[in-house]
Formats: structure tokens, C-alpha cells, sequence
């Protein structure tokens, strides 16, 4: 009895040091995202665009999305990568914010924020992700995720071969056919 009372309390210990015990689930929004400022297109290339947002004098570069294919579960996503300008310019980034967006029946990508990239199998960034966005229709549980990448980092994930990407419990395989989309959001830069 002893020792079971004492291995309850390490688990405890152990769960609290990890910070799983106790941990708030993130709520969920069942209500539609809020409406984006306007924005006045700026510059295109490829699939990458530049747009102008009047209200925050800044410029969005935004790479067009590449799909996921999930590896070991059901459900579907897409990532995209953008920067932000001051002004109404494209300028050049030192870091590019990369995106994941999943829907899944389940909360897996909402609860687990665990993010690793892997490109050419050498990790490229490993850590907790940013729950941008969680919502629910009653059927699925949509979740946006964001890391912010150094230009560098990101540079190599354009380069790449082959993409890995691991999101909480999943992994994907990038679809490197779409892979030229963040080769046109570097090529936006003036």
C-alpha cells in the first residue's frame, strides 16, 4: 500500500512538473471568425500575394496553401506562410509566420500543441505551437496553429525535398508539388 501511495504522489509530482496536471483545455468558439480589414492587393507572384491593409498601415505577404496529408489519422489541412511590412511595401522579413490549419473530429490539434518541422530530416523547429483559432461547427474542430519561423529556418523549408510536419499526435506529409508557394513568398520581397 505503501508503495502505491508513493508512486501516486511521483506521478503527480511528475504530471505538475510537465505541466499536464490541472492544464486548462482551450475553449472553443462555435460562433463564425470576425470579417477581415480590407485590403488593397499590392504585388503577385506566383502564388504568393501582397496585400495592403489601409487600417494598420502594413503590408501582408502571404504564400498560397499547401496541403497536408495526414499520415496516421483522419481529417485534413493545409499550411501557408506569411510576413508583415510596415507601410505600404513589401520589405524584407526576419522571420516568417508559418500557419497550420487542420479539421479533425476530435480535439487532437486543439489540445496537443507539440509542433516539429522536419525538412530533409533535420529538424527545422521543435517546441509548443500558438492556438491562434479554435472553433466547432458540432461535427468537426477546426484549429489554427502558428510558429514563427527565422528567414533562415524558413529558407530551408523552401529548398527542401521532403517536408515533415508533426502536430501533436499526427504527422503529414507535405505535398511537395505545392512547395514552389513559399518559394514565391520569398521571390515578393522588393
Amino acid at each position: 500500500m505503501r508503495i502505491f501511495i508513493l508512486l501516486c504522489l511521483v506521478l503527480a509530482a511528475v504530471f505538475a512538473a510537465q505541466g499536464v496536471y490541472g492544464q486548462e483545455r482551450p475553449v472553443l468558439e462555435t460562433s463564425p471568425p470576425p470579417a477581415a480589414d480590407p485590403r488593397t492587393p499590392l504585388k503577385q507572384f506566383g502564388k504568393a500575394s501582397a496585400s495592403y491593409v489601409p487600417s494598420r498601415d502594413e503590408t501582408v505577404a502571404n504564400s498560397g496553401p499547401i496541403d497536408l496529408f495526414f499520415k496516421d489519422s483522419n481529417g485534413r489541412g493545409w499550411m501557408s506562410a506569411s510576413f508583415v511590412s510596415k507601410g505600404k511595401l513589401v520589405a524584407e522579413p526576419s522571420a516568417i509566420a508559418l500557419s497550420v490549419f487542420t479539421a479533425a473530429p476530435d480535439r487532437k490539434f486543439v489540445d496537443d500543441l507539440t509542433f516539429r518541422i522536419e525538412a530533409d530530416k533535420v529538424v527545422v523547429f521543435s517546441g509548443k505551437s500558438d492556438l491562434a483559432d479554435g472553433r466547432t461547427n458540432g461535427r468537426e474542430i477546426y484549429s489554427s496553429l502558428k510558429v514563427t519561423l527565422p528567414r533562415k529556418d524558413f529558407e530551408k523549408l523552401a529548398k527542401a525535398k521532403v517536408i515533415m510536419l508533426h502536430v501533436g499526435p499526427s504527422v503529414f506529409e507535405v505535398n511537395m508539388s505545392d512547395k514552389s508557394n513559399f518559394q514565391d513568398l520569398l521571390k515578393l520581397v522588393e
